[in-house]
């Protein structure tokens, strides 16, 4: 919610990373590793994107979310 709001930090990135590595294999549910090498993928391969996202993000949330919103509907 942090980073989707605006607030994110850089750091954020290598927490999810760590808390993702950590739950994948540890947990009973399956659908849980699933979901998490999936995040870890984008994360992994799309970091840049999540960085530049983080430092424009002031600017840049509320078009983004519009956008999202519109699309939703």
């Amino acid at each position: 919610n942090r980073i989707v709001g605006g607030k994110g930090r850089l750091e954020d990135l290598d927490q999810l990373l760590d808390i993702g590595n950590y739950l994948v294999g540890t947990t009973i549910c399956a659908l849980a590793d699933g979901a998490q090498m999936a995040f870890l993928s984008y994360l992994k391969k799309f970091r840049s994107e999540f960085e530049e996202f983080i430092r424009n993000s002031p600017t840049r949330v509320p078009k983004i979310c519009e956008t999202l919103v519109v699309a939703s509907l």
